[in-house]
């Protein structure tokens, strides 16, 4: 009885290394061939009924934003003073928004901004705006064409350290 032991093992081992390399090429050639589910986003165009011209003003309000370094290097350590000087900034530049007796400000943890809006159709679903306010650290400073915290204009475009959640956020 225990003198097939060997060729059992042998056979279950290479059952084993077959159903793995077969598991591993299905895996592959699924990643390989499977489609991209990522939508562009239109085109934004001067005719769009929501467009909202880059006037001097706000890019100016733009360019200045970006020349806050809020670098958060990991949790609890960044720069605090940063966030307060960005804070007051943003209450500043939208006097309209902070003004309005429909909305509420909250600051949560000295740095975190959280707005509620009351809308005038109670019976409307409320809907939630999400974004945050710090950067990653800057590395490869030598690669960026402009520095990361300059906010200067170039060739159409702002460049400088910023981040998509910030920029469609606010």
């Amino acid at each position: 009885m225990w003198a097939h032991l060997p060729r059992v093992l042998t056979l279950v081992v290479r059952g084993f290394a077959l159903t793995l390399a077969v598991l591993t090429a299905v895996v592959v050639i699924r990643t390989v061939t499977f489609p991209s589910y990522q939508t562009s986003p239109p085109e934004c165009k001067t005719t769009d009924p929501d467009f909202i011209p880059a006037d001097e003003k706000r890019l100016a309000r733009f360019t200045s934003a970006i020349q806050f370094q809020t670098v958060s290097y990991e949790r609890g350590v960044g720069t605090p003073q940063e966030l307060a000087k960005f804070v007051q900034f943003i209450q500043k530049s939208f006097p309209t928004v902070h003004g309005s007796p429909m909305v509420r400000r909250d600051v949560v943890g000295n740095y975190s901004l959280l707005y509620r809006v009351e809308g005038s159709d109670a019976s409307l679903q409320p809907y939630m705006l999400a974004s945050h306010l710090d950067v990653v650290p800057i590395t490869e400073e030598a690669n960026w064409e402009a520095p990361p915290f300059s906010g200067q204009l170039k060739d159409g475009y702002v460049t400088g350290c910023t981040n998509t959640a910030l920029a469609y956020g606010i």
